[in-house]
């Protein structure tokens, strides 16, 4: 029996190191845990992990009859975001270099 590639993960506990953000200290979450709190009280939230339905070209065929259509057309609208967000991240990153290249270029005289 072939199973989704993704499958094992869905059913193991997995576990991410995140960074209280006000005293630095690591807090470990599984993956069943969406917010912690930390030694020094601060409440600590992971960020989201896509889900499988979100990231894998077969999702529709796989997952059909357990998530509606719109369900699915509220993924791939997540997924054409978060595609964008990313885009426009890398973008950014590209103009500061080419910017800065530019200056590098006049001080240098060429």
């Amino acid at each position: 029996m072939r199973r989704c590639p993704g499958y094992e993960k869905s059913i193991m506990f997995q576990t991410f190191e995140v960074q209280c953000p006000n005293c630095g200290g690591v807090l470990e979450f599984f993956s069943d845990e969406f917010k912690l709190r930390c030694k020094c009280g601060t409440i600590v939230i992971r960020e989201n992990q896509p889900t499988c339905a979100e990231w894998c070209p077969y999702a529709e065929q796989c997952l059909a009859g357990v998530l509606s259509p719109e369900q699915f057309a509220e993924i791939r609208k997540r997924r054409e975001e978060r595609m964008r967000e990313e885009n426009t991240e890398f973008f950014e990153k590209v103009k500061a270099l080419c910017e800065r290249a530019s200056e590098l270029k006049l001080k240098g005289g060429s």
